[in-house]
């Protein structure tokens, strides 16, 4: 079994657009990834990563920093309430216009692409 903890921004991001493609079922069905940079280069004040898009209209975006991820939603305000996915991200944030959360770590991909799965399926 494997020790360490995945915390490279790029790598979170990489893991996370590899769960939001493999994943074609239920409301991930026409999730896809897209302008993805796989040269990008980190910096403190984060690189986009790429866009998440569903049925061809985009519905986020991923911002890498050197530590960690944050997936941008752009749906609008989210009622984040009790719900499960949530509970084990940080740094959850609820614009006007967007919902953003931080991932920072790789074991953080799974809730992560739940969170995604919600938001897309509510909409």
């Amino acid at each position: 079994m494997v020790e360490g903890r995945v915390t490279d921004g790029k790598r979170i991001a990489a893991l996370l657009a590899s769960e939001l493609t493999g994943l074609a079922l239920g409301p991930l069905e026409d999730i896809e990834v897209v302008d993805a940079d796989p040269d990008l280069t980190l910096t403190e004040e984060g690189t986009l990563a790429y866009r998440i898009v569903d049925s061809g209209t985009r519905v986020g975006s991923v911002t890498v920093y050197p530590d960690h991820a944050v997936v941008s939603l752009e749906m609008g305000p989210i009622d984040i309430g009790d719900n499960h996915p949530w509970d084990s991200l940080t740094s959850i944030e609820s614009l006007d216009d967007s919902t953003e959360f931080r991932v920072k770590t790789g074991r953080s991909v799974k809730p992560a692409v739940d969170a995604i799965a919600l938001v897309v399926d509510e909409t």
